[in-house]
């Protein structure tokens, strides 16, 4: 792939976060602590909280097959195939709208949560074995791991804690996040 196109690439994290965050200000009815981010796809500005799922999604798919065709270890490939069905997930959830809030579930709303199940555990396990897959690089294994356990400990406890859910989901999106962006970065530039 080109370096233009891993520049465009790399565009996906960052405009998540920042369209979130904006969204996250500017919604009435809306607060970053209590409601999770799918709920700005139901609210007045949802249509660009869809395509920000979308785009974002593609471009972190993209992302990480860049990542599995440049790693030389399998272990790395495999944990970057995972994050790429993360980013399809993730572009998926744009497509159907959560349920979170209604009276009733529907359909798309499971779709939804299916899918943002599957991106939690294929983002963890892509921490895990990207991690492994650098084992000669210290930095990407303890960043790729300790993000792993930080997440993991929030998306398992704090429904227990008096964490509200807006802030816990918040970290883990955005650490994510971030791993994705500072090991793409590294790798790839």
């Amino acid at each position: 792939m080109t370096s233009t196109m891993n520049y465009i690439l790399l565009a996906g994290p960052i405009i998540f976060i920042v369209v979130i965050t904006v969204l996250g200000i500017i919604t009435p009815g809306y607060n970053n602590e209590d409601n999770y981010i799918s709920e700005l796809s139901l609210k007045k500005y949802g249509f660009v909280q869809k395509i920000n799922f979308i785009i974002t999604g593609i471009l972190i798919a993209g992302i990480c097959i860049s990542l599995a065709r440049n790693a030389e270890v399998a272990f790395a490939q495999i944990g970057w195939c995972l994050g790429a069905v993360t980013g399809t997930s993730l572009a998926l959830m744009g497509v159907f709208d959560t349920d979170y809030g209604k009276s009733k579930r529907d359909l798309p709303g499971k779709i939804h949560d299916t899918f943002y199940t599957l991106s939690v555990f294929t983002t963890g396990a892509a921490y895990l074995l990207v991690g492994l897959g650098y084992i000669k690089n210290p930095t990407i294994l303890a960043l790729s791991w300790a993000i792993a356990a930080v997440n993991y400990i929030l998306w398992k406890f704090s429904t227990r804690s008096s964490m509200k859910p807006g802030i816990s989901q918040r970290i883990i999106v955005f650490s994510s996040m971030v791993w994705f962006e500072i090991l793409a970065t590294w790798i790839l530039l």
